[in-house]
């Protein structure tokens, strides 16, 4: 007598049945459907019901989790520092953003041993090596890890919000949420990737949204059009440049040209430093913006050392690299030596009192990874 099996119940084994359905999929060139989380359709779902853009929505509130996380548990994590190193810091944005992210978890402390313990490694490598080993620790091995975390996340959010568009697109399109066009963009690139044969449906919701966009130019104030535009508003940005001398100049280069159309860091920052100039450009009716152009600097008539790193890097290209390093190293030493003392002074055994310049010196040593001026960082393309 012959049992009957769970897999004579059901057709065959998993291996089995999945090698039919396989077979079936190539027979009908279809491709699976990718099922998303539950929880994350249902997230999405929700901040479809509210204004704005609802990836933005869900980034901006996941956005300083994973540099708190850091700040709270893993600031003397050897594997932390390992990754860090490799790293050179954090970009730009996320240099920055370690400010709201140590007010949350009460953490300046843990900003400032984070930093300085990969300032310490580039002042031992010059030590050692000059200028040559300089520009070679100059170079970051990894990319901005706070960025990878961001990517994935977004990626994830995308892949969700096509599977919806596939379901339900009236949900994509309808009032009050409005995908900002940047992830308007990598919806449609996204869309386009799962299902490249509905590819005349998907341009589609790009014209609906591009209607709406239309619609409600004149309707939101110049934050709200600036968003739709290139996306949120970074967590925090420093609102003048004050440790880094070249930083100080190049911000005020940055809303003469167009270069700041290049990216959200720019665009953000020129609204904090020049709104009136950037509200006209949203105000024009053409919705087509101005290419964006950098005006040429010339960083060699900088009569100050430089004091971020990304600016540091390009000064090394000079000929008198070697006096520019001995001048930025002595203020890095000195950097290096007010923020141990402001460490120390979390130690409940700490007696004395700090100067102003060492409370502020976690401070200074964002303004060195992060550089004071969007896309000067070495995780910048322009210092790559």
């Amino acid at each position: 007598m012959v049992h009957e099996t769970p897999a004579m119940r059901t057709g065959g084994t998993a291996e089995q049945r999945g090698g039919w359905l396989a077979r079936i999929s190539r027979l009908f060139r279809t491709r699976p459907t990718i099922q998303p989380d539950r929880v994350l359709i249902a997230m999405l779902t929700e901040a479809i019901a509210l204004p704005g853009c609802p990836v933005c929505r869900l980034l901006a509130e996941r956005e300083l989790r994973g540099l708190e996380s850091i700040l709270w548990e893993q600031v003397t994590d050897p594997d932390t520092h390992r990754a860090l190193l490799a790293a050179r810091g954090f970009c730009f944005i996320h240099s920055w953003a370690l400010i709201p992210a140590g007010d949350h978890v009460f953490s300046h402390h843990g900003v400032a041993i984070l930093l300085q313990r990969i300032l310490v490694d580039l002042l031992q490598t010059v030590k050692i090596g000059g200028v040559t080993a300089a520009r070679r620790w100059l170079t970051p091995r990894t990319p901005c890890p706070a960025c990878i975390w961001e990517a994935q996340r977004e990626s994830t959010l995308l892949t969700a919000l096509a599977w919806i568009a596939m379901h339900e697109p009236e949900l994509v399109v309808s009032e009050p949420a409005l995908l900002c066009q940047p992830h308007a963009h990598l919806l449609a690139i996204t869309l386009e990737r799962i299902a490249p044969a509905q590819a005349a449906r998907w341009r589609s919701l790009l014209d609906i949204l591009a209607t709406r966009y239309a619609h409600h130019h004149r309707s939101l104030d110049s934050e709200q059009q600036l968003a739709l535009r290139v996306g949120r508003r970074p967590p925090y940005l420093p609102r003048q440049a004050e440790y880094c001398p070249w930083c100080q100049a190049e911000r005020e280069y940055l809303s003469k040209g167009t270069a700041w159309l290049c990216d959200r860091a720019r665009a953000w920052t020129t609204y904090l430093d020049a709104p009136q100039l950037v509200a006209q450009l949203l105000l024009e009716e053409d919705q087509a913006w101005p290419e964006a152009v950098a005006l040429p600097m010339e960083t060699s008539n900088h009569s100050a050392e430089p004091r971020c790193l990304g600016h540091l890097r390009q000064a090394l290209t000079q000929p008198d690299a070697d006096h520019v390093l001995d001048e930025t190293v002595a203020a890095f030493e000195e950097l290096a030596e007010r923020a141990q003392r402001f460490i120390a002074s979390s130690d409940y055994r700490f007696r004395g009192h700090l100067t102003d310049e060492e409370r502020r010196s976690w401070r200074d040593l964002i303004a060195v990874f992060g550089g004071e001026t969007p896309g000067v960082s070495l995780h910048d393309a322009r210092v790559s």
